[in-house]
């Protein structure tokens, strides 16, 4: 939609689409962009200087320039008295006021759409199981080991641009091959594969319970537990979308270069094929190289002069130390693998939070060795505990017989408690705990505290321009999921983990769940809001939801 301003300065509507509650009124003029009703291809339109032109043609497959002697803009045009046409500095100025992001991060997310471009294909979704299957049995395998590892969005795009653009070349009906294999069929794929390549923490709690406990689950049990917690968090995120999706200010950085590869995929254009050019050497010699750090000689993961000269020496190695897991801070250290130097993204993550990070890591350093010198809790240097672990330790620092500690039934063996003593954490593992649970309200403060005016409009369904994200505008053209199957899978979803509960032995109760189920939305809303806008990874509250567990379920680890 582009609109044009007539002698009496309101806005008239050129190819204007049917209104929509997220247009909102429009005391602005404001240029935006919408589909042309005589191509398929959507054209960002642009009224500078008396012409027409399209800035983000390079990005269209088909990209033909428009002018006014096109004749599918001029039947529009030829009965509008339009007046002199706006200076092109003062109409730039207007379209820079009326965003409501930045210039540049319009330009990384471009607003052309293509709404007959296919998605849901034959191909597309065979691509996509297949990398499901792929990212979830590699994320579910090293979930278990001192490193975990999960395949990123970027590996998946590519995965998905290779494998469909060889599926293009197979021969075959219109439902198989329905043309080249288009981005929207990429990004398909590679959403689904990333979808499912997330390791879930009932797993987590299943594993547990078998590895440690003796204890197996039936199977239809724990399938229910799964299902129920992954409709759980669908259920959140999209009740949640007012705030975390839609406003201007959800960037997610993390995502941001996944976007800018696949628009650079099927760009056309000699910059496009520079861009993919470099990304391909750079991907092939990145590729090479990482052989050297991961299998020929991994200690180049991490060098530390200090370590090389004085390996024998503990209080060195707890503060240089890191190659590998609890070993140390890793003070000052040289890595040569890049998975690690760039595995906190600081080639796209804000400066704000990347600063934030390092004082949080400077601050913790000495925090970490005040707690462990001071043997806080009885749990330090004075009695041989190690500086840092997550296991559970004796009071001497040696570790405990946790399966004796543990009835069969699950319940805790007291005699044995009372002989043995009870278990220890380390002083800094104390600390972690501590901290993880004041980020909890800290960040569910902080995310209301910064959102408190957007409250008022969104209960009262107000959006103007200014707020709304002209991403959101475009997709708007798409019906939307209903807002009402989001909280049916909120109730299946509690339905079916208390189901499940209840047929386990170890089930919790009604009042239990109902506040697990609270405090998860609370969760949601406050760790999805810092990582929209900031980047920042929120953790798993592990500590509150052992708390409540303990007080719900009480002589059950």
């Amino acid at each position: 939609m582009a609109s044009v301003y007539p002698e009496d300065n309101q806005p008239v509507d050129v190819f204007r689409p049917s209104p929509s509650v997220v247009d909102g009124p429009h005391q602005n003029p404001i240029i935006s962009a919408g589909p042309s009703p005589s191509s398929l291809d959507d054209k960002t339109i642009k009224i500078v200087g008396g012409s027409l032109e399209s800035p983000l043609m390079e990005i269209q497959e088909k990209s033909d320039p428009l002018h006014l002697s096109d004749q599918s803009l001029s039947k529009s045009l030829q009965d509008l008295n339009l007046s002199p046409v706006l200076p092109p500095q003062g109409l730039e100025t207007n379209i820079k006021t009326n965003s409501p992001i930045p210039d540049n991060d319009v330009e990384i997310i471009p607003l052309h759409d293509d709404p007959g471009c296919p998605i849901v294909t034959l191909r597309s979704v065979l691509v996509g199981v297949f990398l499901s299957a792929l990212g979830a049995s590699v994320t579910q395998l090293f979930y278990f080991k001192p490193v975990h590892m999960q395949i990123k969005l970027p590996f998946l795009q590519i995965a998905a641009f290779i494998i469909g653009r060889s599926c293009e070349l197979i021969p075959g009906p219109q439902w198989w091959n329905p043309g080249a294999f288009s981005l929207k069929e990429t990004g398909f794929a590679a959403l689904m594969a990333a979808a499912a390549g997330v390791a879930t923490v009932p797993a987590e709690m299943i594993a547990v319970y078998e590895l440690y406990f003796g204890q197996v689950i039936d199977f239809g049990v724990a399938l229910g537990i799964l299902v129920g917690a992954q409709l759980l968090a669908y259920g959140w995120a999209g009740l949640l979308q007012p705030i975390l999706i839609y406003p201007s200010r959800a960037v997610y950085p993390e995502a941001l270069p996944s976007v800018s590869l696949l628009n650079s995929l099927f760009k056309v254009g000699s910059k496009s094929d520079d861009q993919v050019q470099f990304f391909k050497k750079a991907f092939l010699a990145i590729g090479v190289y990482e052989i050297l750090p991961t299998y020929v000689a991994p200690a180049f993961q991490a060098i530390n002069l200090f370590c090389l000269t004085l390996p024998k020496n503990q209080l060195i190695t707890n503060i240089f130390g890191g190659a590998r897991p609890f070993e140390g801070m890793g003070l000052f250290s040289i890595s040569l693998d890049w998975s690690m130097a760039g595995g906190r993204g600081p080639l796209f993550m804000p400066l704000s939070t990347q600063i934030h990070e390092i004082l949080a890591l400077v601050i913790s350093i000495f925090a970490f060795f005040l707690v462990y010198s001071k043997s806080w809790h009885g749990a330090g240097l004075n009695q041989n505990f190690p500086f840092l672990s997550a296991s559970l330790l004796t009071s001497d620092g040696k570790p405990y017989p946790y399966r004796q500690a543990i009835n069969t039934d699950g319940t805790a063996n007291e005699q044995f408690i009372q002989t043995a003593g009870l278990p220890f954490f380390t002083a800094t593992f104390y600390l972690i705990q501590i901290l993880t649970s004041v980020y909890l309200t800290s960040s569910l403060s902080h995310a209301v505290l910064n959102n408190y005016h957007l409250i008022g409009p969104l209960l009262k369904r107000m959006k103007s321009p200014e707020e709304i994200d002209p991403h959101r505008v475009v997709c708007h053209k798409y019906r939307d999921f209903p807002i009402w199957g989001f909280g049916v899978m909120v109730i299946v979803s509690f339905a079916l983990t208390f189901g499940m509960s209840s047929a386990s032995p170890l089930g919790i109760s009604f009042v239990g769940l109902l506040v697990a189920l609270i405090v998860s939305f609370l969760m949601t809303l406050a760790g999805g809001f810092i990582s929209a806008v900031t980047g920042f990874q929120a953790v798993y509250f592990k500590t509150f939801g052992s708390q409540r567990t303990v007080r719900e379920v009480p002589c059950r680890p």
